[in-house]
């Protein structure tokens, strides 16, 4: 078995061992700009100046790139993608370049390897059978697959075309999600749990947690759409009662009995606000 360890005073570290630690460090992202836009007078893809990183490899360009789009002689549709493409043996070791997705639509496939050519892919556009020109629009052609690090606002957000189901994140952690051709904030579900001893009263319900208690947890009152509610008999041993289920009225979350008790019970519950 062989061990090594790097960097350290007086070592060489090769650029394979260097892509091994960075990539873990960085991966492939955008930092900066690099939003790719379609052409309408070429068959072209144009991308923004900005920053990135290739399998942990930066690379920065300060102007807009103009990429050449390969004629479309397969008789059908495919796609055109712009890459951010590392190669050990070119100048600069990383450069911008188009890949050729298969007739008939759907991904391609890129070259990804630990050492040799790298290629990170960061949107794509639809090249129509026999398309000469450029695209009918610039602004929603080009689906980005990799959105920058560093968006702080929804407005920011709003310029990039990403495909359906893209998640993205805003520098103060807010999450959005790509539905139906727009950015919509994704919730993160707030859970609320707790523990109390009610008295019943001889009835098959119990109310566990007041509707004031609710308002007082949520910040709002319960949303139908949103909330949710679970409780359970927290001591079976002391009371012999089953929890078969729970519900929500006005006056707040209820358990209910499967029998009619009389005499305290502890009844654990959980609340959930996806609002």
């Amino acid at each position: 078995m062989t061990q090594s360890a790097w960097p350290f005073s007086g070592q060489t570290v090769s650029e394979a061992q260097f892509r091994a630690w960075a990539r873990q460090a960085f991966g492939s992202r955008i930092y900066q700009g690099l939003t790719v836009s379609t052409s309408t007078t070429g068959r072209q893809l144009t991308v923004s100046a900005g920053l990135a990183t290739v399998d942990g490899c930066a690379y920065m360009s300060d102007a807009t790139v103009t990429l050449d789009v390969d004629a479309n002689t397969t008789g059908q549709a495919r796609r055109v993608y712009a890459v951010l493409r590392l190669d050990p043996t070119a100048s600069p070791q990383i450069q911008l370049a188009t890949v050729n997705g298969p007739a008939g639509g759907g991904a391609a496939t890129f070259t990804q390897t630990d050492t040799g050519i790298y290629e990170f892919p960061l949107a794509y556009a639809t090249v129509t059978a026999g398309q000469s020109g450029g695209w009918s629009s610039a602004t929603s052609s080009a689906v980005m697959l990799a959105l920058p690090v560093d968006v702080s606002t929804l407005a920011q957000l709003n310029a990039w075309n990403a495909e359906e189901g893209k998640v993205a994140h805003l520098t103060d952690g807010t999450e959005y999600v790509r539905r139906s051709g727009v950015w919509k904030r994704r919730p993160h579900p707030a859970v609320y749990q707790g523990s109390v001893i009610v008295d019943p009263k001889g009835s098959s319900s119990a109310l566990v947690v007041s509707e004031k208690t609710i308002r007082d947890l949520l910040g709002h009152a319960w949303n139908i759409n949103s909330c949710s509610g679970y409780v359970m008999n927290g001591d079976y041993g002391a009371a012999r009662v089953n929890v078969e289920g729970s519900d929500h009225t006005g006056d707040g979350l209820n358990a209910r009995l499967s029998a009619a008790r009389r005499g305290i019970m502890r009844f654990n519950w959980i609340i959930v606000d996806a609002g």
